[in-house]
């Protein structure tokens, strides 16, 4: 009996110590942006109109809109320059990059949210994300 016990509080240890949360490394926005200088100057800039822009939580949401067929095959990413001027919070210029194959002329509305963890600075609890695409400011606080 001593034994099956001591078997079962085995088993039970190793499945307790070997579980791993679903979670971990994931987010709840669509897509991470990334912080890269050369890409920000050569990535597509397909035309698009920003409709909307805001930060929840880590995720910047964006609803914009832009020519094409139903934009299933838009490819889209946010694009990091960190600016160089000393102002507080630090300054980031970031753009919605977007390429697409589609040549229809309807306009297709899209929203996408981007992980904005990789724009964290360690001095600082907040950045100032400055949105190219329509000038807007948003001040992103982790």
């Amino acid at each position: 009996m001593k034994i099956f016990k001591l078997i079962c509080l085995s088993i039970l240890a190793t499945a307790t110590l070997s579980c791993t949360s679903d979670d971990e490394g994931s987010t709840p926005c669509d897509a991470k942006a990334v912080l890269d200088p050369e890409r920000f100057e050569t990535a597509p800039a397909m035309s698009l109109n920003i409709e909307s822009a805001a930060i929840e939580g880590d995720c910047l949401n964006i609803r914009f809109t832009s020519s094409g067929c139903n934009g299933d095959t838009f490819v889209f990413n946010l694009i990091g320059l960190p600016n160089d001027a000393t102002v507080f919070p630090p300054l980031v210029n970031v753009r919605l990059s977007l390429s697409s194959n589609e040549l229809c002329e309807a306009i297709v509305s899209r929203e996408v949210s981007f992980d904005l963890s990789v724009f964290q600075q360690s001095n600082t609890d907040r950045v100032t994300l400055a949105l190219q695409n329509n000038g807007q400011s948003l001040l992103y606080v982790y």
